[in-house]
């Protein structure tokens, strides 16, 4: 089973709030996955 994605981003140098990049990041993740596995997280 496939267990991977890929994000392609362009972030900026100096982010103001990389904690919430970071969650941001583990949510879209998170979803991605649940899309593709058809089960939830």
């Amino acid at each position: 089973m496939h267990r991977s994605l890929e994000i392609d981003l362009h972030l900026a140098p100096s982010l103001r709030n990389e904690n919430f990049v970071a969650v941001a990041l583990d949510n879209l993740a998170a979803y991605q996955f649940q899309e593709v596995r058809h089960e939830p997280l």
